[in-house]
């Protein structure tokens, strides 16, 4: 798939999921504000990134990983033969004020050191009760990735320092709503994702 037509894929695969949290499931029961989408943005980015690699890499979303009594869930982790290439921090709403550093810091940089350290992670996966052990080292590449600018502009200088100081690539793909999504960040990502191809 090309690169142009997968990114439309994924913005309109986006705004078909944020259109459907917007409608009522009764005419009689009113929501007030629409459902999250974090889920489904997980999913989507997760399938770009799987048709990126031409689907040759194992993408596990939302593994649980218990390590010394303490359990982790990484958005997503990205796997080639065996082996984690990548670890992606998805925010679908990064909020107007987020200091993004403490995501950083405890969902990227202190995950990489504990499971590298390990070598070997059990990936637990609730839905299909197994799991899988995959390798883990330190030269696994770390992504914060934020869905769009729309809601989250205040600290993007400083999130974006604070990411690059700390050896986190953080890209916020998109400009614009759920339902305009306009490209930002997001070519940047893809060539970004060629280098660990």
């Amino acid at each position: 798939m090309q690169q142009k037509d997968s990114v439309e894929e994924l913005k309109n695969g986006i705004r078909d999921i944020w259109e459907k949290t917007r409608n009522n499931i009764e005419t009689n029961i009113i929501r007030g504000h629409s459902r999250s989408i974090s889920t489904d943005v997980e999913d989507m980015i997760a399938l770009f990134i799987s048709k990126e690699f031409d689907n040759k890499v194992k993408i596990f979303i939302d593994p649980s990983i218990t390590i010394s009594s303490k359990t982790y869930r990484p958005d997503v982790l990205v796997i080639r033969n065996g082996k984690v290439i990548a670890l992606v921090e998805i925010k679908a709403n990064m909020g107007w004020c987020r200091d993004a550093s403490s995501v950083i810091d405890e969902e990227l940089v202190i995950r990489q050191k504990v499971f590298s350290t390990a070598g070997q992670i059990e990936c637990k996966f609730s839905i299909t009760k197994t799991s899988e052990t995959i390798s883990y080292d330190d030269n696994v590449k770390l992504y914060l990735i934020a869905l769009t600018s729309e809601n989250g502009g205040k600290l993007e200088a400083e999130n974006k320092a604070y990411a690059k100081k700390h050896g986190v690539n953080h890209y916020i793909l998109f400009d614009g709503w759920y339902d305009n999504l306009e490209p930002r960040e997001i070519d940047d990502f893809i060539k970004d994702l060629e280098t660990i191809k």
